[in-house]
């Protein structure tokens, strides 16, 4: 996810060809780094719940479900990610998902946040650990993540990862792991990793694997993945499958919510994905416009299932976006 003021450029959208915004600044601990991207994708099926009717073609697409997710899980050691009754793969969480750039840029203390994200009936946060070789020792602590887990929600880490220093990138993500009430990682990997970096995505995954084979390890990157030919979409669905979670942003986009779902599904017709997709939408303002709707942020949570998530906690001034967040459907049937 990335905290950038440009996001579509308007050519860009007429040709459909999108974009992560922006470029990472590098490895560092300043809260102005990239975050988390703008471009999403959607798909998969009986992981994401999103209906069974719209994600029966999907399948169709990329081969029989049962089958590819036998064989995906075969190239993944048991996991072992908190308490041992604790699956994500099998878990149905209570509520959606809710992801928090960083608590200073919210406004909120850790437990200010908790109690909100409670309150809301949020199932699962997910809080940015680190930059590329930054760990953020200050951010995600113990202390931090016992504000969420003491009041009954999953705590899953994310680091935005360039391939500026595999190595490094590699041991802060395990500092990650390590940190008492870390669930799993979600990879945050975006536009730098498009081109030739195949081996060092495969690198990255195969690296943290090897120094915690238990770990529940998955990404996120582009919403509408058929744009984005370039991305080693191959390399970390194999290597870090246990999740995909696109980045569906239809309101940075600047299309309609519908749209922009079933556009995303149309993705994995083109790229295969066969990793358990949870998807992401966010409540950024539209493109070149206001603020999606209430109505419209939860015909999309309906739509997308249990394992759906919002981008973001907003910050303690937005007045209004925290008032739409308590309206939300965050509660799972």
């Amino acid at each position: 996810m990335r905290r950038l003021l440009t996001r579509f450029a308007p050519l860009s959208i007429a040709l459909g060809v999108l974009g992560a915004c922006g470029s990472s600044s590098g490895p560092t601990d300043d809260p102005g780094d990239a975050d988390i991207g703008e471009d999403a994708a959607a798909t998969d099926a009986d992981h994401l719940d999103v209906g069974d009717a719209a994600l029966g073609d999907a399948h169709d697409a990329s081969g029989d479900a049962a089958a590819a997710d036998a064989s995906h899980d075969a190239d993944i050691d048991t996991l072992d990610t908190g308490p041992a009754t604790f699956d994500p793969r099998t878990w149905t969480p209570k509520g959606k998902g809710l992801w928090i750039w960083y608590f200073a840029y919210t406004g909120f203390t850790p437990a200010e946040a908790a109690i909100r994200a409670q309150a809301n009936g949020v199932g699962y946060v997910l809080i940015k650990s680190g930059q590329d070789a930054s760990f953020w020792t200050t951010r995600y602590t113990a202390d931090v993540l016992k504000e969420f887990t003491s009041r009954g929600m999953h705590v899953f880490a994310w680091p935005y990862v360039t391939p500026a220093d595999v190595p490094g990138s590699i041991d802060a993500v395990v500092k990650a792991i390590d940190t008492p009430g870390t669930d799993g990682i979600i990879l945050d990997v975006e536009v730098e990793f498009e081109g030739a970096h195949g081996p060092a995505a495969k690198a990255l995954c195969t690296g943290i694997r090897a120094k915690r084979p238990k770990v529940w390890l998955g990404y996120t990157s582009f919403g509408w993945p058929q744009y984005h030919g370039s991305f080693p979409w191959s390399e970390f669905d194999t290597y870090c499958g246990d999740a995909w979670m696109p980045q569906v942003y239809w309101s940075d986009r600047g299309v309609g919510w519908s749209f922009g779902y079933d556009d995303a599904l149309a993705g994995i017709k083109s790229v295969g994905i066969k990793s358990p997709v949870w998807i992401i939408q966010s409540n950024d303002d539209i493109y070149k416009g206001g603020a999606p709707t209430t109505a419209d942020l939860n015909s999309f949570f309906d739509k997308a299932g249990a394992k759906t998530m919002l981008w973001e906690l907003p910050s303690s001034g937005a007045k209004a976006k925290l008032t739409q967040l308590d309206a939300l459907h965050w509660k799972n049937p």
